[in-house]
C-alpha cells in the first residue's frame, strides 16, 4: 500500500523543479515562487511533528478524492458563473463555464528571458502543476492552520463547521486575492474568481482534513486556464 504524499519530499521535488524553470523558462516566476518556497519550508519547520491538515491523511482513497475535487470544481465554475452574470456580465460575454476558464487565465505571467521562454508546455507545467501546489500547501493549508492554532489558542473549539472557520476561511481568501491583485493586476470579476476559487478549496481542506483535494482542484483548474492561455482549449 502507498505511503501518504510526503510533504518534505514534495517540498524538495517542487522547489528543484522551480529553480529548474527559473533557468529555462521564466527568471521571474522562479523568484517569486522560490520565495514562496521558503515560506513553505518556514511553516513546515514550524510546525513540526503538530500537523494537523495535511497534504495527505489517508491513502487508500484517492479515486474518491479526485471525484470530490472534479465535482468540486465543476460546481465552482457552475457558481461562479451565476455570480458573475450576475455582477459582472461583460466579462462573460458567452455566460458560458469557458468564460469562467478563460478568467482564471488572465494574468498569468508571459514568460520572458530564457531559451525555452516560448514553451507552451513549459508554460502549462509552471502554472498548471508548479504554481497550485505551492499556493495551496501555503496558503490553504500553512497559512489556514497557523490561523487554525491561533483561534484554538483563544480557547475556540472546532467540532463543526461555524462562523469562526468561515471568517477565517474568507481572510485567507481575502489575502490570496489582494496578492494576486498586487502581483497580476486584474479586474473586480477576475478578482472575484480567485476569491471563490481559494474559498472552495479552503472549504475542501476543513470538510477533508487534508490538502490533496485542494491541491487536485487547483492543478485542474489552472491546468485548463493555462490551456486557454495558450490556444489548447477553446
Amino acid at each position: 500500500m502507498a505511503k501518504p504524499i510526503n510533504e518534505k519530499a514534495l517540498l524538495g521535488i517542487v522547489g528543484a523543479s522551480i529553480i529548474f524553470m527559473q533557468i529555462v523558462f521564466n527568471n521571474l516566476f522562479g523568484s517569486i515562487y522560490i520565495s514562496m518556497v521558503v515560506v513553505w519550508l518556514i511553516w513546515l519547520l514550524y510546525d513540526s511533528g503538530k500537523i494537523k491538515f495535511p497534504i495527505e491523511k489517508r491513502n487508500n482513497d484517492r479515486l474518491t478524492s479526485v471525484g470530490i475535487a472534479v465535482i468540486s470544481y465543476a460546481a465552482f465554475l457552475l457558481i461562479t458563473r451565476i455570480i458573475l452574470v450576475l455582477f459582472a456580465p461583460q466579462s462573460v460575454p458567452n455566460q458560458s463555464m469557458m468564460d469562467v476558464i478563460r478568467l482564471m487565465g488572465v494574468g498569468l505571467m508571459q514568460a520572458a528571458g530564457p531559451f525555452a521562454q516560448d514553451s507552451k508546455i513549459l508554460f502549462i507545467v509552471a502554472f498548471g502543476l508548479l504554481v497550485p501546489i505551492v499556493e495551496t500547501v501555503l496558503f490553504n493549508l500553512r497559512a489556514f492552520e497557523t490561523g487554525y492554532d491561533y483561534l484554538r489558542s483563544r480557547g475556540i473549539v472546532f467540532k463543526q463547521i461555524g462562523m469562526s472557520i468561515i471568517l477565517l476561511l474568507l481572510i485567507i481568501s481575502s489575502g490570496v486575492t489582494v496578492l494576486h491583485l498586487t502581483s497580476k493586476g486584474g479586474d473586480a470579476s477576475q478578482l472575484m474568481v480567485t476569491f471563490a476559487f481559494f474559498t472552495v478549496s479552503g472549504i475542501l481542506v476543513w470538510w477533508r482534513k487534508q490538502g490533496l483535494e485542494a491541491v487536485i482542484i487547483h492543478i485542474l483548474g489552472n491546468t485548463m486556464a493555462s490551456m486557454s492561455q495558450v490556444g489548447f482549449v477553446r
